[in-house]
């Protein structure tokens, strides 16, 4: 069976963002009339989901050979979620939060996060 996307997905960057609002919400020209009477046939066909954390490496870095990638997904035939339960977070060690071994000097630090 053959997916039909209806979802475009990129990355955050401006550029690609603006891109696909031209390719979504562009009209004909009334200046000149060239293009006058002409549908855009894309307007309705597919929505725009921006995700900023597709253009990272693994540690969580801006990687910016990725800021231009884009897919298209389709939203009835994809189990698809990106969700962002728990935000990165660090804990540091301090004076009575258990993060400091006074028998070995060790400071434990904890980071997390969930997606």
């Amino acid at each position: 069976m053959m997916m039909k996307p209806d979802v475009i997905v990129t990355t955050d960057d401006p550029n690609t963002c603006n891109q696909v609002r031209e390719l979504l919400k562009s009209t004909a020209s009334i200046a000149d009339y060239k293009n006058d009477g002409v549908i855009n046939v894309y307007k309705e066909k597919y929505k725009h989901v921006a995700v900023p954390r597709i253009a990272t490496t693994v540690t969580g870095a801006t990687d910016t050979s990725k800021k231009g990638y884009r897919f298209l997904a389709s939203t009835n035939d994809s189990d698809f979620y990106l969700s962002v339960l728990e935000a990165p977070y660090l804990k540091s060690p301090a004076d009575g939060n258990n993060g400091e071994d006074f028998s070995s000097e060790n400071w434990n630090y904890l980071t997390a996060a969930t997606y």
